[in-house]
């Protein structure tokens, strides 16, 4: 695992930070998840739909060379929030 490289002006926006998302395995939550990462965060996510979550999880470690993880978990059921 290597983290990406600041940019030409050496900025990464979120270089390593850690950013917590839900709802990242489709649509404008994956975006933000990627955005993310781009920019140096590593992204840790939760959502219900799994092959979804674990798409995001390739993507980012695939494309980006970027750490990602992904936990399975209903946002509206308290238990899985511990």
């Amino acid at each position: 695992y290597s983290r990406p490289k600041p940019g030409k002006d050496g900025n990464m926006l979120l270089h390593n930070k850690v950013a917590i998302l839900t709802r990242a395995a489709s649509g404008i939550g994956r975006a933000v998840a990627i955005a993310f990462a781009r920019e140096g965060a590593n992204a840790f996510f939760r959502n219900l739909n799994e092959s979804g979550g674990r798409e995001t999880v390739r993507l980012i470690e695939g494309t980006l060379n970027a750490c990602s993880e992904f936990l399975r978990a209903d946002a509206s059921r308290p238990d899985d929030h511990e």
